[in-house]
């Protein structure tokens, strides 16, 4: 059998948690028992997020739903609440904002938090081991905005202080 990874023992929780949030809304089938289940859940999902979060997801599931079918679709995140609210799809994987589940009335669950990084290339000539405010602000940035949106997490939080960044790339 598949052992689980540090990081799906991590989610697994968060997936457990997931699965018993379903009975509830399959309740007109009878009680939902994910061990004997075979049914086909649909995800949306970023290629990024479905590359970071599906292998640690599916060998959670091998364990604890071992018949159950997983499809990812990829989608924007507009698009996937749209989905989510319609019953296309049954999760959508990625990050969520404070104001998402107040607009949507959808439920969500914390599987993971990560930490947002800086990457500089080796031998900046202006940054070195730290870096200030002002140091990130001075340079021109390489953006990437998994959903595909204008701005990103980073660009929010920086605006609400009134700063906003030079951004020379922005990728999806």
């Amino acid at each position: 059998g598949m052992q689980p990874t540090a990081r799906a023992e991590q989610i697994a929780s968060g997936v457990s948690e997931a699965l018993q949030s379903l009975t509830g809304s399959l309740g007109d089938f009878g009680p939902f028992v994910p061990s004997a289940s075979s049914q086909t859940f649909v995800f949306a999902a970023t290629d990024f997020t479905a590359f970071a979060l599906l292998p640690p997801l599916v060998a959670a599931l091998e364990c604890d739903a071992p018949h159950i079918r997983v499809r990812v679709i990829y989608s924007t995140h507009r698009e996937s609440l749209d989905d989510l609210a319609s019953g296309r799809v049954q999760f959508a994987l990625g990050f969520s904002d404070e104001n998402d589940n107040q607009e949507s009335g959808l439920e969500s669950l914390d599987c993971l938090a990560d930490d947002y990084v800086v990457a500089i290339r080796k031998g900046h000539p202006r940054i070195k081991k730290k870096l200030s405010l002002a140091q990130y602000l001075a340079e021109r940035h390489v953006v990437v905005t998994p959903w595909n949106a204008e701005g990103s997490v980073v660009d929010g939080t920086l605006l609400k202080s009134g700063l906003v960044r030079d951004v020379a790339v922005q990728l999806p």
